[in-house]
C-alpha cells in the first residue's frame, strides 16, 4: 500500500508507513503539505544557529542531541526540515522516526522507522559491516532485515532484561559504525 503523503510503498496490513510514520489509514491533505513547503521561514535564526553547530560538531565525529520543545504549531517540524535540508546538502544522511501518541504503535516505533530507512538505503556488504555481530538482535524487531542479511543465525536467548540491553546496544553500536563513513542526522517527530 502506498504512503499518501510520502510515496512508500508499504506491506499490506500495515497500520503506520514505514517511512514518515503516518497512520496509513487516515487522510492527509497534500495541499497543505504542498502550500506549508511554500511558506517563507523566517525568524528562526537562532534555533538554526545552534542545529546548524550541532551538525558541524557531527560532521567532525562529536554527536550531539539537540531537542526542539515548544507548543504544538509552533514550528518544530518545519524548523526540522529546514534543518535536515542543509544537513543533506553538507552530505549528512538524514532519517525520520515519528513518534505515534495513540494506541497500537509497535514497541521502538521512531527507531523502527529510522532503521528500515537505513536498511532500504543500504548494501548488503554496509549493513554486514555497520551491525555485526549484532545484527541477530536487531533482526528480532526488524524482520524484513533478513531478506538482506540471508545469512543471520538465531540470536542467543536472554532474559528479557539482559535481551533489551544487548538490542539497545546492537542498535546503538550499528548507528555508530554507520556513520562513521558518512554523518547521520536522525529526527525523532513528536517526542513525547
Amino acid at each position: 500500500m502506498p504512503c499518501p503523503a510520502c510515496s512508500f510503498q508499504n506491506q499490506e496490513g500495515i497500520t503506520f508507513c514505514g517511512q514518515c510514520g503516518i497512520k496509513l489509514d487516515s487522510t492527509v491533505n497534500m495541499r497543505a503539505v504542498h502550500i506549508s513547503a511554500a511558506i517563507d521561514f523566517v525568524d528562526r535564526q537562532r534555533e538554526m544557529g545552534e542545529l546548524v553547530s550541532a551538525l558541524d560538531d557531527a560532521m567532525s565525529g562529536q554527536g550531539r542531541v539537540v531537542m526542539l520543545a515548544g507548543y504544538p504549531g509552533i514550528g518544530k517540524t518545519r524548523t526540522a526540515q529546514e534543518f535536515a535540508a542543509i544537513a543533506e546538502t553538507r552530505n549528512a544522511e538524514v532519517f525520520w522516526g515519528h513518534c505515534y501518541e495513540g494506541e497500537g504503535a509497535p514497541p521502538y516505533w521512531p527507531w523502527l522507522q529510522i532503521i528500515r530507512s537505513h536498511i532500504d538505503q543500504s548494501d548488503v556488504e554496509s549493513l554486514k559491516a555497520s551491525m555485526g555481530s549484532g545484527a541477530e538482535a536487531i533482526d528480532e524487531i526488524v524482520p524484513e532485515l533478513i531478506s538482506k542479511l540471508t545469512d543471520l543465525g538465531s540470536p542467543p536467548r536472554f532474559a528479557p532484561s539482559s535481551a533489551r540491553f544487548r538490542l539497545f546496544d546492537s542498535i546503538t553500536t550499528y548507528l555508530k559504525n554507520a556513520s562513521v563513513d558518512k554523518p547521520m542526522v536522525l529526527i525523532l517527530e513528536d517526542l513525547h
